[in-house]
């Protein structure tokens, strides 16, 4: 597995990164200089956190590990969830310019008067929204069971 382990991830990084950089092209349009650094940060971060928390579910599966379990545990959810956000925000920079390419009427400009309503329904995705999420959600199961394979022998 140690063989495979450390390309796999690499080739999971660039992976993201190619789908990610395809979010920023609202913002950065032609600099994809721009858009790709950004997106291997990400990528990063994204695959990090996968890496990093199916390490310490590992470690809190075993019973002589000095470790808090409910401390492991927190760290976990708190990984996921801060990787479950970022990766529905880049859902949604990429729905907003599929949204401006297609010229659809339904993009919201949000402005200090717009009601509760409006703001989350700003939040919602549509089917290419949810398929970059989806993909994105797919690199970082990858990613875990990878990681936790790879850690997932006896610790002393």
């Amino acid at each position: 597995m140690k063989i495979i382990y450390i390309p796999l991830m690499i080739i999971l990084i660039f992976l993201e990164c190619i789908i990610n950089a395809l979010s920023f092209a609202l913002f950065f349009g032609e600099a994809l200089i721009i858009a790709y650094s950004i997106s291997l940060v990400l990528g990063l971060l994204i695959i990090g956190g996968a890496h990093f928390s199916a390490d310490l579910f590992n470690r809190a599966q075993h019973k002589n590990v000095d470790q808090s379990f409910t401390a492991s545990y927190i760290m976990i959810i708190f990984i996921f969830l801060l990787v479950f956000i970022v990766m529905w925000f880049l859902a949604l920079c990429r729905q907003e310019y599929i949204d401006i390419i297609n010229m659809d009427t339904n993009i919201i400009s949000l402005t200090p008067n717009e009601t509760l309503g409006t703001l989350i329904s700003y939040y919602n995705l549509d089917f290419e929204g949810y398929i970059h999420l989806i993909a994105n959600i797919a690199i970082f199961v990858v990613a875990f069971i990878a990681s936790f394979y790879h850690h997932n022998k006896k610790i002393n």
